[in-house]
C-alpha cells in the first residue's frame, strides 16, 4: 500500500459532510419494446427522445438496469404487503474500483425490533439505518485527502485499547470554548516536554489521592505569581527543606503563630536588625509540662576570646517588680562603671560582703 500524500496541512478538520437531498421520483421511457414476460417478470428495451436507451429486467419492484449512458442500476423495493426489498451481494472478494462514491441513506424510521433481556423484559429498537459489520480488520485511508465524521452523537468504542495517532496536531474542541471534556480512567499518565495551561476560570482537584512534583533536571525551578492570596491549610506536618539560601521578603506584616513549641536552630551566625522596635513578652506558662524553672534562659557558650555585649546608645532600665529578685554574679572579676554620676539606693538593708572593700582609691 502506498504512503498517504501529505495533502494541504492546513491542520483544520476536513470537510463536514452534508445532509443528502430526497430521490426525485422515477421518469417513465418514452417507448419500450417487451421482449419477454412471465411470473410478473418482464424483460425489455426501451428508447428515449433524446435517443438515449437501455435493457431492463423488472417485476415492478426490484430492477436490475443498464442504458446506453454507461449506467448499471439496481434497485429494490417492498412489496405490498409483504417482505423483503433487500439488496443482497454473496462473494468470496467484491472490489469495486470507482472515480467516485456517493451513497445517500433514506432511514428506516418506520421500521422497529422487539429484543428481549434476561429477565423477560421486552423494549422496541430501532435498526441502524446504515450499518456495517465485519468480521476482520478495517482499513479506511484517505491518500492526499482529508477524513470528516458528522452526527448528532459519535461514538467510538474499542474493547482493548483505542490509539489517535497525529503527525502534528490533536485538537479537540468541545462547544466552542463553553462545553465539557470528561475523562474517567484509572491512571491517567502524560509524557510530554512542555504542558502549558491556560485558564480563565479556576482550577480544582478533589479526592483523597496525593500530590507529589519531582524535578530532575538540575537548576529547574518552581513559580507561583499570583496576584491574590495563596492559603495552605495543613492537618498534618509542613516540612520544607532547603539545601540553598532560604529567602523570605514581607512587603506587609510577618506574623509566625504556634501553640506548641517553637525552636529555631542555627549552625552559623544570627542576625536581627530591626529599624523599629521591638518587645520581647514571657508569660512563663508551661501548658506541656517542659520541666524548665526558669522562665528566661539565656545560655552563651564561653570560647577563649567571646564576650556578650549588650550596648545601646538610649537609657538602660532593668527593673524586676512585685516578687522578683535579682542576682547579678560573675565567677571571675566583674567591673561596674560610670562616665558620670553613679547611685545605688535600696529600700531595705544593703550588704556588700568582700574579702577586701576599696573606696576612693
Amino acid at each position: 500500500m502506498t504512503k498517504p500524500a501529505t495533502g494541504k496541512n492546513t491542520g483544520t478538520p476536513a470537510a463536514k459532510p452534508q445532509g443528502g437531498t430526497p430521490p426525485s421520483p422515477g421518469v417513465a421511457p418514452d417507448s419500450c419494446n417487451v421482449i419477454y414476460k412471465d411470473k410478473g417478470w418482464t424483460l425489455a428495451t426501451y428508447t428515449n427522445d433524446d435517443d438515449s436507451s437501455g435493457f431492463i429486467l423488472t417485476n415492478g419492484q426490484t430492477a436490475f438496469h443498464f442504458d446506453s449512458n454507461g449506467n448499471m442500476i439496481l434497485a429494490t423495493g417492498k412489496p405490498l404487503g409483504g417482505c423483503g426489498g433487500k439488496a443482497i451481494i454473496s462473494s468470496d472478494e467484491f472490489v469495486q474500483k470507482t472515480g467516485a462514491v456517493a451513497i445517500e441513506v433514506t432511514g428506516n424510521d418506520d421500521k422497529e425490533t422487539s429484543k428481549t433481556d434476561n429477565k423477560g423484559n421486552s423494549s422496541k429498537q430501532k435498526p441502524p439505518a446504515y450499518s456495517l459489520a465485519v468480521f476482520g480488520d478495517i482499513a479506511i485511508e484517505s491518500i492526499g485527502g482529508e477524513i470528516g465524521i458528522k452526527g448528532d452523537n459519535v461514538s467510538i468504542k474499542a474493547n482493548n485499547n483505542l490509539i489517535l495517532e497525529a503527525g502534528e496536531t490533536v485538537k479537540i474542541n468541545s462547544g466552542a470554548g463553553a462545553g465539557n471534556f470528561n475523562v474517567t480512567t484509572g491512571n491517567f499518565n502524560l509524557e510530554s516536554i512542555n504542558f502549558n495551561k491556560k485558564i480563565t476560570g479556576g482550577e480544582y482537584s478533589q479526592g483523597s489521592g496525593e500530590f507529589k512534583v519531582e524535578q530532575t533536571k538540575p537548576g529547574a525551578v518552581t513559580e507561583i505569581s499570583t496576584p491574590g492570596s495563596i492559603n495552605y491549610i495543613v492537618n498534618g506536618n509542613y516540612t520544607v527543606g532547603v539545601t540553598g539560601d532560604y529567602n523570605l521578603n514581607v512587603t506587609g506584616g510577618c506574623s509566625i503563630s504556634g501553640k506548641k513549641n517553637y525552636f529555631l536552630s542555627t549552625k552559623g551566625n544570627y542576625v536581627e536588625e530591626i529599624d523599629g522596635k521591638k518587645t520581647v513578652k514571657i508569660k512563663g506558662k508551661d501548658p506541656y509540662n517542659t520541666q524548665q524553672k526558669e522562665t528566661y534562659v539565656l545560655d552563651v557558650a564561653s570560647p577563649t576570646d567571646g564576650t556578650v555585649s549588650i550596648k545601646t546608645k538610649a537609657n538602660a532600665d532593668i527593673t524586676t517588680t512585685t516578687f522578683g529578685e535579682m542576682k547579678i554574679e560573675s565567677s571571675k572579676n566583674m567591673s561596674i562603671s560610670s562616665k558620670s554620676t553613679a547611685e545605688i539606693k535600696a529600700t531595705g538593708s544593703m550588704t556588700i560582703k568582700g574579702r577586701q572593700i576599696y573606696l576612693n582609691t
